[in-house]
């Protein structure tokens, strides 16, 4: 190593800082003029000085600076470094903030992975455009002590640097050559620069200049830094700060946000408790240390949920708050006591009392009071918590069913740009800004740095927004994929395959993950979280694939932070190749932690079926994540769906990956995937994603796409079948029978049919040429039905009658391309029935009308619609005529305010489905109706709608 020529004590008029708690860092900067550069690696690098161009006379002949440091680490990350014979430990350094553009590279990250204590992580410099600008903030001055001021890391430690101080008055200072690069022991594992090792240098605010090349003097204020270079990758830079990040314990002080916490919104408790770093080891403070929060409110409802270490609720990496999220079921008072451990590995256990207490935090109560749920609640804040209904689908506490309809790509949505720290470490795609959907951004959505405002973070919020525009209500998350395909998604400090980081969290990017999906929740997109991938390395990431310290700490982390999240499942493995005695242990343990009781799902190999045979007993799995060729969606659905009902365990059975995997779904297939897959699968009693399959960009892919739109046409498709299903069909009673069509067209696999035997029938016809027989057999009420487009969400034609049933029963055309796929909507038509065929108005006579719905309707609201002219098979409104076509009866009537003319216009069915009104005229309400038909309808109101027949009474004198 080269060894400094500024070796000796620091000079007599260094000042000293306060110490702080936290770093108030501007991270505005004045705009610098930079000029084209030199050829660097054979291109044109813009912004750049030569070196040489940069000296001055005054400094030309001025030595070289820079001094030799030894760095201590703890995995990847800076400890304490050694400078000048002093330690200058962690909590006295912090970052800049950089401002150098990003190159635009698969393996960069953002400007702040730059600036950190973590030397795996970092962004090419080379060939990004510019110098390496860094503020410092206006309030930074030099510590006492012999210790350099200033440390930059680099890879490979090869590259000559000159750096220029940014003076309070704006301007720059003279250039200083800097050299004398030490090694840390810290070799790059991956990307461009694989093999090479990291080097830091120091530097004091004694070594730079005036703009005159005059050494800087007491009076001197620097703000920030320039670092010149050709070819700096760099790592990290850190400014020397005594006290930054001094701190302390706390003493239990409970804050809730928000400050009035409401029903069905989440809830966060920060507790000010031990003070720790997310480096430290011995104890750690993931590991070593327990928060547990138990919710107690109203009816006795009881939550135990994990809580997490939160650092200083920032950027930065330490601090002494703890956290638990929590979402209250019901308004209402509720108290939360804190359980505090310490102890070796007590995060993991599963005993309350693992451990010993942490006072002043254990046994800590806070109450608040929770008030009723917002009545505009975006999304699924709205409806609570997606519980277990015993069926195939479950149901929000306080709201719908939930059909799942989405997307399985890409993967690694989680390789965002914009969070804290991230960068490949080999594997397949690319880090993501989603640029395309930066517009879809809207003013008040959230920044995942709301510091930073960088566009990366406006395209991942703005690809959500635009999800939820197309009708799309799912996404497929991987949350950890090291050692598998994209090496990218982790929640770890560093993404090296060593105990250190797979023991440590990075606190600011799990809390811009949560950003992430509590947006998602708002939206109403529900979040399936893939904990491992099929690749034999990521299966053994943790614990060599073993339920041990590593992989349960894992599960802990995830559902402390997420856990709260409303519609949620756990993937326990993508493509899974463990063992059954291993899933059950994974499963059991995040059952064991997971208060509000999410659905556990696995995932297969393709077309492997074995394994949810397999499971269909086990209490700790819920859902079945299929991986299918493209022909198989409805056998494979309905297979599984049989295997876990005859289990007495109705699963949630979604067909969310299809193959060959090297096609999936792109920009032309949509139509074939709709004819395929989409209705196969919803009318077999599934839920459906999509996966991309393995494109490279434009197009993009199961790890590389940017731009959803990509894929409009399927969301298109997508949100016309969800919408039908939620609007018009029970579907949570449904039962797939295919067996009931026959005689159809056998293009695609032939007709899929969901049914309610006698009730509701839904038909899907991938080629509608020959409509076959609907077996009606043994029902001999009344049917009706009629056809909805799958290309434009309509429905076409007119409702048919087709009499009542008894048998095989034929079914009309379409109304136009009857070559093409078709969707057939065929119902029990409720009855209505009037108690006279007449009424007397002058004998003030009263007609009772019964509605009949039958059990299907039980509980749901009606109105009864009235009109005394137009043929039989529609009302005359005023101007409008309404047909009685389901789906567009607009809910208009006789509104009668003063009761003169009906009881109970508007009603509720009872138990069995039934209800009654009452309808008279007398002389003075009915005298210009005398002579006239009244033509009674009656519409139940959601979640899916319902008309009865006509009812018909003459009014007489």
């Amino acid at each position: 190593m080269t060894q400094s020529c500024s070796t000796s004590p620091r000079a007599s008029w260094r000042r000293g800082v306060a110490l702080r708690a936290t770093a108030l860092v501007p991270s505005h900067l004045v705009p610098t003029h930079l000029v084209p550069g030199p050829v660097v690696h054979g291109l044109v690098v813009p912004g750049l000085l030569a070196l040489g161009a940069l000296a001055s006379p005054a400094s030309a002949a001025a030595p070289p600076q820079g001094e030799a440091i030894t760095t201590q680490l703890r995995g990847s990350y800076i400890h304490a470094i050694e400078s000048n014979g002093a330690t200058v430990p962690h909590t006295d350094l912090r970052p800049g903030v950089s401002t150098a553009p990003i190159v635009d590279h698969p393996w960069g990250g953002t400007p702040r992975n730059a600036d950190g204590r973590n030397l795996e992580s970092y962004f090419i410099r080379n060939q990004s455009g510019g110098a390496w600008e860094i503020d410092l903030g206006a309030d930074w001055t030099p510590g006492p002590g012999p210790a350099a001021d200033f440390f930059v890391y680099e890879v490979g430690g090869n590259d000559a640097i000159q750096v220029r101080a940014r003076l309070s008055s704006g301007g720059l200072g003279a250039p200083v050559a800097i050299s004398g690069w030490s090694p840390t022991g810290v070799v790059v594992d991956g990307g461009p620069n694989a093999g090479q090792e990291a080097r830091g240098v120091g530097f004091r605010f004694e070594d730079l200049r005036r703009p005159s090349g005059a050494p800087l003097q007491p009076s001197d204020r620097v703000t920030g830094l320039r670092i010149v270079s050709g070819g700096v990758d760099g790592a990290a830079f850190l400014v020397r700060d005594p006290g930054v990040f001094a701190g302390q314990d706390g003493d239990g002080t409970a804050r809730i946000l928000p400050a009035a916490p409401r029903a069905l919104s989440p809830v966060t408790i920060y507790f000010e408790g031990p003070y720790m770093s997310e480096t430290d080891d011995g104890p750690n403070p993931f590991l070593d240390r327990r928060l547990t929060v138990t919710f107690a409110g109203p009816g006795g409802r009881t939550f135990r949920v994990p809580g997490f270490f939160e650092a200083g609720g920032g950027r930065t990496d330490t601090g002494n708050l703890w956290a638990a999220r929590f979402l209250p079921p019901v308004a209402g008072d509720w108290t939360a006591t804190a359980s505090m451990r310490r102890g070796g590995g007590v995060a993991i256990s599963l005993d309350p009392n693992a451990g010993s207490p942490v006072a002043p935090l254990d046994g800590r109560t806070v109450t608040f009071r929770g008030s009723p749920p917002e009545v505009t609640a975006p999304g699924f804040f709205a409806t609570g918590t997606l519980l277990d209904s015993g069926k195939h689908h479950r149901k929000f506490e306080f709201g719908p069913y939930y059909l799942k309809a989405g997307t399985n790509s890409p993967e690694n949505f989680l390789a965002l740009r914009a969070t804290d720290d991230i960068t490949k470490s080999g594997g397949e795609g690319n880090l993501h800004s989603f640029q395309p959907h930066v517009g879809d951004w809207n003013p008040g959505d959230p920044l995942l740095d709301p510091a930073n405002g960088y566009d990366d973070g406006k395209g991942a919020i703005g690809a959500l927004n635009y999800l939820h525009e197309q009708g799309v209500n799912s996404l497929f998350v991987m949350v950890m994929n090291l050692g598998g395909d994209g090496n990218d998604v982790y929640p770890f400090l560093g993404p090296r395959n060593r105990a250190f980081e797979k023991r440590h969290y990075d606190t600011s990017r799990l809390r811009q993950w949560n950003v992430v999906f509590e947006h998602a929740q708002r939206l109403g997109i529900s979040l399936s979280l893939v904990m491992n991938e099929t690749e034999i390395d990521n299966e053994l990431w943790l614990d060599n694939g073993t339920l041990g310290v590593e992989r349960k700490l894992f599960y802990r982390e995830m559902i402390a932070r997420f856990g709260h999240l409303p519609a949620l499942r756990w993937n326990i493995c993508e493509e899974n190749d463990y063992s059954l005695a291993l899933l059950d242990q994974f499963a059991g343990y995040v059952k064991a932690l997971d208060a509000d009781q999410h659905a556990v799902a696995i995932h297969n190999n393709p077309n492997d079926l074995g394994l949810f045979q397999s499971l269909v007993t086990n209490p700790n799995f819920d859902a079945a994540s299929l991986q299918f060729d493209p022909d198989n969606a409805n056998e494979h659905v309905e297979l599984v769906r049989q295997w876990t009902q005859n289990a007495g365990r109705p699963w949630l059975v979604d067909a969310d990956e299809m193959g060959p995997w090297q096609i999936g779904l792109t920009d032309t297939n949509a139509a074939d995937v709709r004819k395929r897959i989409l209705y196969d699968a919803l009318f077999s009693g599934g839920g459906v994603e999509f996966y991309f399959g393995w494109h490279s960009l434009p197009l993009g892919g199961d790890l590389s796409l940017e731009d959803f739109r990509t894929r409009e046409e399927m969301w298109g498709y997508l949100s016309h079948a969800k919408r039908f299903m939620t609007e018009n069909l029970p579907f949570w009673d449904m039962e797939p029978h295919d067996e009931l069509i026959q005689y159809e067209p056998n293009a695609f696999g032939g007709a899929e049919v969901f049914a309610i035997p006698g009730e509701v029938y839904a038909i899907y016809y991938p080629n509608a040429s020959l409509q076959g027989l609907l077996d009606l057999q043994g029902f001999t009420q009344r049917f009706e039905m009629q056809y909805y487009d799958p290309r434009t969400g309509e429905f076409a034609g007119p409702v048919h009658d087709l009499g009542t049933g008894g048998g095989p029963t034929s079914l009309p055309d379409p109304p136009y391309m009857p070559a093409q796929d078709w969707v057939m909507l065929v119902r029990e038509r409720a009855q209505l029935e009037a108690s006279a065929p007449s009424l007397s108005i002058s004998a003030s006579e009263s007609v009772t009308l019964s509605i009949d719905g039958g059990a299907p309707l039980a509980g749901r609201d009606y109105v009864l619609l009235a009109s005394s002219s137009g043929p039989g098979g529609s009302f005359q409104l005023g101007p409008l005529q309404v047909p009685l076509i389901f789906d567009r009866l607009t809910r208009f009537g006789v509104i009668d305010t003063t009761g003169a003319v009906f009881t109970n216009q508007f009603g509720v069915l009872g138990a069995t489905g039934r209800g009654q009104t009452q309808f008279r005229l007398t002389p003075v309400t009915g005298t210009s109706f005398v002579g006239t038909t009244i033509r009674f309808c009656a519409v139940t109101l959601g979640p899916y709608d319902w008309m009865t027949n006509v009812a018909e009474v003459q009014v007489v004198p």
